[in-house]
């Protein structure tokens, strides 16, 4: 295969070229592009709302953190409950990932925050629906709950209490 530079965003790229197919467009955005996307990007924006502001993106990063410690310290009790040692329970965790339109950064103020749960494999879906449920159940800035558990990809679904929802 023969390679050809192809420039991306002002930085050149190595872009593997077959005859099975080639480059539409080797080069970059034209000026007149970049100025309708500007154009677009501000009437998105400042006519429609269409973005969220500095401070909701605040409020949805402070959901998330405390998503990740109700989670993390859900695994810890889990790992400790299913008899692991205790240092191993103090070190257990799960990450948090979002995707969707808030990983993008295209997201507005009424927007969701989708974001997977990543947890040790014997952390189970059990211990998901009935453990975590009940924690967060529990905690006073969660206003609605509900499972999906019948789902392909099984979920669970809490509003905070300023009226946003995380998966």
């Amino acid at each position: 295969e023969k390679e050809m530079m192809k420039p991306t965003m002002g930085m050149p790229r190595q872009v593997p070229t077959s005859t099975i197919f080639s480059v539409i467009l080797e080069a970059g955005p034209s000026a007149r592009h970049l100025a309708q996307t500007e154009q677009l990007e501000a009437t998105l924006k400042n006519d429609f709302s269409m973005y969220a502001t500095p401070q909701e993106n605040s409020q949805r990063e402070i959901a998330l953190g405390r998503l990740s410690a109700v989670v993390n310290d859900w695994v810890r009790q889990v790992t400790s409950n299913k008899g692991y040692a205790t240092t191993l329970a103090e070190q257990a965790g799960a990450k948090v990932l979002t995707f969707g339109s808030f990983r993008l950064g295209v997201h507005s103020g009424s927007s969701d925050i989708d974001a997977v749960v990543v947890v040790p494999n014997y952390v189970s879906a059990t211990d998901f629906f009935n453990e975590l449920y009940s924690l967060l159940q529990g905690r006073s800035d969660v206003e609605e709950l509900a499972t999906v558990t019948e789902a392909f990809v099984p979920i669970m679904v809490a509003v905070e209490a300023f009226a946003f929802a995380f998966i």
